[in-house]
């Protein structure tokens, strides 16, 4: 902004000195020791305050992710095991919402799962009930997302579970 007054301030200055490139009319009344009195240019404008930025909002806190296992190592006792294997069922309930769009089945499996002493799962087992109609490919990626999981356990412990898959 400065800049530009400036700029303007020099081009008028030199326009008035110079008559604009014209030479300026010999004034034959005038006496030859006057002199021209040319206006004092206006002072540039005090710079402007700086204007502070505006307060920037805080986003929301974004909840956290669901953690299925936070537990140190050797916490969880026999008892809870119930509690911590029911947050890892609905992984199992959205294969099957997927899986029987493409292929109807129904019913419900018992499954066995024995952690080792490490936390990992060592053996899992399915058993479907008799009236079930469950494809093999689906069965087997149950079996596949429970040897996935991890929990700490304090020893080896096994627990047994029923899952109902119904429409």
């Amino acid at each position: 902004m400065r800049i530009a007054i400036w700029i303007i301030s020099i081009i008028t200055i030199g326009a008035v000195v110079t008559g604009c490139g014209k030479k300026p009319p010999k004034a034959e009344s005038a006496a030859k020791d006057t002199v021209a009195v040319v206006a004092p240019l206006a002072p540039p404008a005090p710079p402007k305050p700086p204007v502070p930025p505006a307060p920037k909002k805080r986003p929301a806190p974004k909840p956290e992710p669901r953690k299925q296992t936070v537990t140190k190592k050797g916490t969880i006792k026999e008892e809870d095991l119930p509690r911590y294997v029911q947050a890892f069922k609905p992984k199992i309930q959205r294969l099957y919402k997927q899986r029987r769009q493409v292929v109807p089945m129904q019913g419900s499996m018992r499954i066995t799962v024995v952690f080792a002493s490490n936390g990992d799962v060592k053996s899992a087992t399915l058993e479907p009930d008799a009236e079930s109609s469950f494809t093999k490919s689906f069965i087997s990626e149950v079996e596949a997302i429970v040897k996935g999981w991890h929990l700490d356990v304090e020893k080896e412990m096994s627990y047994t579970f029923r899952m109902s898959f119904y429409e």
